[in-house]
């Protein structure tokens, strides 16, 4: 098994061709992450007309509501470190 942080998406070519597991550890919280997830899962975030309208995050088990800006940019908007956050998600 391959333990590595968020920042190595190298590991995710070496456990591959090893066949072993990759685990990434994530400082960030499990909440954030979870909504990452529903984010890429569901558009509401991408429904709202401005970046200062609500919306709620879809699928957790309790309501929460957001305004775009809050989002990081690279969620937003496309940008090459957003592209690097996919690989780093991948296993």
């Amino acid at each position: 098994c391959i333990v590595s942080d968020l920042g190595y998406p190298g590991t995710v070519d070496a456990a591959t061709k090893l066949g072993i597991p990759r685990i990434v550890y994530s400082p960030a919280s499990v909440i954030s992450r979870c909504a990452e997830l529903l984010f890429e899962q569901h558009t509401a975030h991408t429904e709202v007309e401005s970046d200062y309208d609500k919306f709620t995050i879809v699928g957790l088990p309790h309501k929460l509501e957001m305004i775009r800006s809050q989002l990081p940019y690279w969620m937003r908007k496309p940008t090459m470190f957003g592209m690097i956050m996919k690989v780093n998600y991948e296993f």
